[in-house]
């Protein structure tokens, strides 16, 4: 999960400092839930971040809350849907699934059979990957396309968080496609910050090029609304 100043894990353990500890419940956006103890660790710059459990204590998101006052981050139902907060689509095929008889075969018999190998063998077709969003906004170095782990944008401006060679080949929608770590794809919503350099992208297109470019390269060679406490208990 991306939040004001860090890249959040999507862990529904009990975190070790929220163990053996009383907690209040509350309200935020409307859920109601337990709130633990402020995480030591990513509580920093201004941000006192919070994990939020459920009724059976599992943690279902967090809160960042700082002097202007606070947004949730939750678990969602999908990978691309927690990290991004955004309501992304399983497409329920792989890039394998895409691709011609030719290409597919090829891709077998050759050993290609998981994403980073794809990566390194495709010309004309950019696989991302959660990793590689998260990983670019951690400052680590990245075999993907040079990106904001941020809005997403390939404009880069400043604020955003991008290392690495600007002068790299920048992602764009048409030769791009989002997959989890099993090659499966994911659709953004109609308003995702994947589509700020360009609003009028058709996702059906997308897909359309992205199977052909898959078919050649496979020949050839991604303010909560408030909290309310239960209670006499108030967030700070």
């Amino acid at each position: 999960m991306i939040g004001l100043h860090n890249i959040y894990p999507a862990d529904e353990s009990i975190a070790p400092f929220d163990l053996d500890t009383d907690v209040e419940e509350y309200n935020y956006d409307g859920r109601t839930v337990y709130r633990g103890n402020l995480d030591p660790e990513y509580s920093k710059d201004g941000v006192q971040v919070y994990w939020l459990y459920d009724e059976e204590n599992k943690r279902v998101g967090l809160a960042e809350h700082t002097n202007s006052g606070h947004k949730c981050l939750w678990y969602r139902n999908n990978v691309f849907s927690t990290l991004l907060q955004e309501d992304w689509t399983v497409y329920d095929e792989t890039v394998w699934n895409i691709m011609s008889d030719t290409a597919y075969n090829e891709c077998m018999n050759r050993g290609w059979t998981k994403v980073e190998n794809l990566k390194t063998k495709t010309q004309a077709l950019k696989l991302v990957t959660p990793y590689d969003i998260a990983a670019v906004g951690n400052g680590k170095k990245s075999k993907s396309p040079e990106f904001c782990a941020r809005c997403l944008s390939t404009k880069i401006k400043a604020g955003c968080a991008v290392p690495g060679d600007e002068t790299r080949k920048k992602l764009t929608l048409f030769d791009t496609l989002f997959v989890d770590e099993d090659g499966t794809i994911y659709i953004p919503p109609g308003d995702s910050v994947v589509y700020r350099c360009d609003r009028e992208v058709d996702y059906a297109t997308f897909l359309r090029r992205g199977a052909a470019a898959a078919d050649g390269a496979g020949a050839a060679a991604g303010a909560g609304a408030g909290a309310e406490a239960g209670g006499s208990t108030t967030p700070p």
